[in-house]
């Protein structure tokens, strides 16, 4: 809470932008009128952004800093790099980003994001499948609904409505799911 006090006002750095806060997470979101001329209007935002920081006496991890610019992918691929830099230190493109959980890419595709998930499905089932042996299913299904259920359902109103094709890696790995608990042979 105190935190959040204390950066309440870095909200205020430009009229050029509206600041998306969450815990210590900062997103500086820029709609410009034209992608070729718009570096100088986002490097003054970085600045007010820098001079904030340097008044408030705090860093930035220059590491977990990127811009990513958001499009149809082969108008996103048109739009060259842009030159931004806060505090002298250049900000590099990135093609996805992580923001709550969610991962976004830049075309605006949810295939990093199901891929993600569908990693972190498949790695848990693995361990499932080890542990299956020695607890009741009873635990399993208790241990399916704390690990499994959550990465299935988190923010899934916003990535669920994806093409069917796009969601086949879930499905899969939520069936193997269901036969590790229960046992169940294939097919």
């Amino acid at each position: 809470l105190l935190f959040l006090l204390y950066i309440n006002d870095i909200c205020n750095i430009s009229p050029k932008t509206k600041c998306l806060l969450f815990a210590d997470d900062t997103n500086l979101p820029f709609t410009p009128d034209n992608i070729e001329n718009c570096t100088d209007s986002i490097n003054q935002v970085l600045s007010s952004f820098s001079d904030w920081l340097s008044l408030n006496k705090l860093i930035v991890n220059h590491s977990k800093c990127s811009y990513i610019v958001f499009g149809h992918k082969i108008l996103s691929n048109l739009v060259p790099n842009l030159n931004l830099n806060l505090n002298n230190v250049p900000i590099s493109r990135a093609s996805s980003t992580k923001f709550l959980g969610v991962i976004i890419s830049d075309s605006l595709s949810w295939d990093t994001h199901l891929q993600s998930i569908s990693n972190k499905l498949n790695k848990l089932i693995g361990l499932f499948h080890k542990i299956k042996y020695k607890l009741s299913q009873s635990v399993l299904k208790t241990l399916y609904y704390a690990f499994i259920y959550p990465n299935l359902t988190y923010c899934i109103t916003i990535w669920g409505n994806c093409p069917k094709s796009h969601l086949h890696s879930i499905l899969l790995s939520q069936k193997r799911a269901i036969r590790v608990i229960f046992n169940l042979k294939p097919f």
